[in-house]
């Protein structure tokens, strides 16, 4: 499912894959993102996304 998330102003988007079989998940999901060039990072997530984006907007970042 890709995730569309709009909020302060920021357009957020979010890739989520639910599984039943962690590993052959895990490689079919590595597999998608390989074939898209989409680098394995670890994110925050939406909520924290969300925070930060409220802080840094009040902090004048």
């Amino acid at each position: 499912v890709l995730d569309h998330s709009y909020y302060l102003n920021k357009e957020d988007f979010e890739i989520e894959y639910e599984v039943s079989n962690r590993e052959k998940g895990l490689e079919v999901f590595s597999e998608l993102l390989l074939n898209l060039d989409i680098p394995i990072r670890k994110t925050d997530n939406k909520i924290m996304r969300f925070y930060k984006e409220k802080y840094n907007q009040q902090a004048g970042f």
